[in-house]
């Protein structure tokens, strides 16, 4: 269909160009003309797998005092569920396949429910990204409890177990989310490039 030029302050008619679609942030870094910097993607990559291995290997070292029911947190899933919300659902499938290769290595349960259960989180939380549209605080750690009581409700169907187990699972999963999640969010903000405000990318 015709579209009339705009006008511009000369007078001298522009054609009409449509508006540019908000990229996801991550998918920015690596477009090297999108940055002055092209290294500048490899850092955040590097430094996004560095958290990764940390929490990895974190939530099983924690003193059995410390932990919630003493079940070992899995981290790595809240920095999946973060890296999902900020940067969408293919950056969180691609950073839960990233988490559960390293989770894989240090359980005796079978290696592809962890993969399932992990790369659903992270693509879960990047559909939720899309889906809602407000900037209250609580959307963070709300969407990372209820990614930890899904993934743990998944875990379970596979590897059937006592009950009672998958409920303190659940719950230290959901608390878990509901603090760690919103951390690490503001952290990765400050880490990928661009506009990272995955309020506005749905939009």
């Amino acid at each position: 269909m015709f579209r009339s030029p705009q006008l511009g302050s000369s007078g001298i008619g522009r054609p009409y160009r449509a508006p540019r679609r908000h990229r996801a942030p991550i998918l920015t870094a690596l477009d090297d003309t999108a940055s002055p910097h092209p290294r500048r993607k490899l850092i955040c990559f590097a430094a996004i797998l560095m958290l990764l291995v940390l929490t990895a290997a974190v939530g099983p070292a924690i003193p059995a005092s410390l932990r919630i029911f003493d079940i070992a947190p899995d981290f790595s899933l809240n920095v999946v569920v973060a890296l999902g919300l900020l940067s969408g659902p293919s950056a969180g499938a691609a950073a839960g396949f990233g988490a559960a290769y390293l989770a894989a290595a240090n359980t005796p349960f079978s290696p592809g429910s962890i993969y399932l259960t992990h790369i659903l989180a992270g693509y879960g939380a990047g559909m939720a990204r899309s889906a809602i549209y407000t900037d209250h605080p609580l959307v963070a750690p709300l969407v990372g409890a209820a990614m930890g009581v899904l993934s743990e409700s998944l875990f379970y169907i596979l590897n059937p177990r006592d009950p009672v187990l998958w409920a303190q699972g659940a719950a230290a999963q959901a608390i878990c989310g509901l603090i760690a999640t919103p951390l690490f969010c503001i952290g990765l903000r400050r880490l990928l490039p661009g506009d990272n405000s995955w309020q506005e990318a749905g939009h």
